[in-house]
């Protein structure tokens, strides 16, 4: 019977050190299957996708006004940041708290150099797209062979 009881320590341990890495690897997120905690930093989830003339890049952001998003590209880095103001107050009775809140940065190292001057940026229905151009010399060109 101990031996059993050592067996269940096990793995208890085992899954609390396994939790623990999904933890250091995708935070403290509901989709994840775990709440958020209020003191817990947040990120927008994101898609990047690229084509021939431009990277594109999509952010999750429900709930944000264009006033409450900052970007910044700078050393061909895309600098996403900003603040998700919480519903009510912590005073308010709550029975469950998941939705994100509080300030959140994220910062992408680009593939290719892109033509910052140009850089477009929109929101609809809680998704902020960002469209970066890429520089003329980062654009693929077809070689004529003479």
């Amino acid at each position: 019977m101990n031996d059993d009881k050592n067996i269940m320590l096990t793995r208890d341990e085992n899954r609390a050190t396994l939790d623990r890495l999904f933890e250091s690897v995708f935070g403290d997120h509901p989709f994840y299957g775990r709440a958020l905690r209020p003191t817990t930093v947040w990120s927008p989830a994101v898609d990047i996708r690229e084509t021939d003339a431009e990277l594109i890049v999509y952010a999750a952001v429900p709930g944000l006004d264009k006033g409450d998003v900052g970007l910044e590209v700078k050393e061909n880095t895309l600098v996403i940041n900003g603040r998700m103001r919480p519903l009510g107050s912590d005073e308010d009775s709550w029975v469950r708290r998941e939705l994100p809140r509080g300030e959140f940065y994220r910062a992408f190292a680009l593939p290719t150099e892109v033509d910052a001057a140009k850089v477009k940026a929109s929101m609809k229905n809680g998704v902020l797209e960002i469209r970066l151009p890429k520089a003329e010399q980062a654009k693929p060109r077809k070689i004529a062979i003479e």
